[in-house]
């Protein structure tokens, strides 16, 4: 195998804790707030198997990386919620959407600190690193303001736009993601600030 296959296949595998993690988090906060429904669809678990959604996960990842594009992009199988548990749903709606990303940020700087001590020539720093790296994307990417992404929610009820939009944006949501991929200025704003949260995360951990 070539150097950069193996490359590829490294990204994908460190592709798979993150997602779990960030969509373990959905299903805690959730929970947190007086909605069970994930928890008792056994989505508050660490267990990749859970979260794995066969195009999102394995399909669009893999064809991403090694058919070449922009990065790795994928997501997990959406975690159920029921709004009407909770105590303000929108504002708690909001909350479990921002806490995908969120914990994508939580899990690079845990990643940077436990390395830290690592000697310079170790190979497990550049690792370290290169997840970080890829888990402060995801997070970049999962704020956008897209249906299904989790920037979605924030604007949706921030903003308390009207039903027909929203429709309208449900429905179409996912092609305009991939035409706003595609542009160089959304790639170069992505790029820009993923490797400004790094550098602070960096800078944060010390490492």
């Amino acid at each position: 195998m070539t150097g950069e296959f193996l490359q590829k296949l490294t990204y994908f595998l460190m592709f798979i804790p993150i997602l779990t993690f960030h969509e373990a988090a959905h299903a805690w906060v959730a929970h947190r707030l007086g909605d069970d429904t994930a928890r008792s669809q056994g989505r508050l678990t660490l267990n990749p198997l859970s979260h794995i959604d066969p195009i999102g996960t394995l399909l669009i990842p893999a064809l991403s990386l090694f058919l070449g594009g922009f990065g790795l992009i994928g997501w997990g199988k959406p975690v159920p919620i029921d709004s009407t548990q909770f105590r303000n749903w929108r504002r708690d709606e909001i909350l479990v959407a921002l806490a995908g990303p969120l914990s994508n940020l939580i899990l690079a700087a845990f990643v940077l600190l436990a390395c830290r001590w690592l000697p310079p020539e170790d190979g497990l720093r550049g690792l370290a690193l290169n997840f970080t790296f890829l888990a402060v994307f995801l997070a970049v990417f999962n704020m956008l303001p897209i249906p299904p992404l989790d920037g979605w929610y924030p604007l949706k009820h921030l903003f308390r736009l009207p039903e027909d939009l929203i429709y309208r944006l449900g429905m179409w949501g996912f092609l305009l993601l991939l035409v706003l991929i595609n542009l160089p200025p959304v790639q170069f704003a992505l790029i820009t600030a993923t490797k400004f949260i790094t550098n602070l995360l960096r800078l944060i951990t010390a490492y």
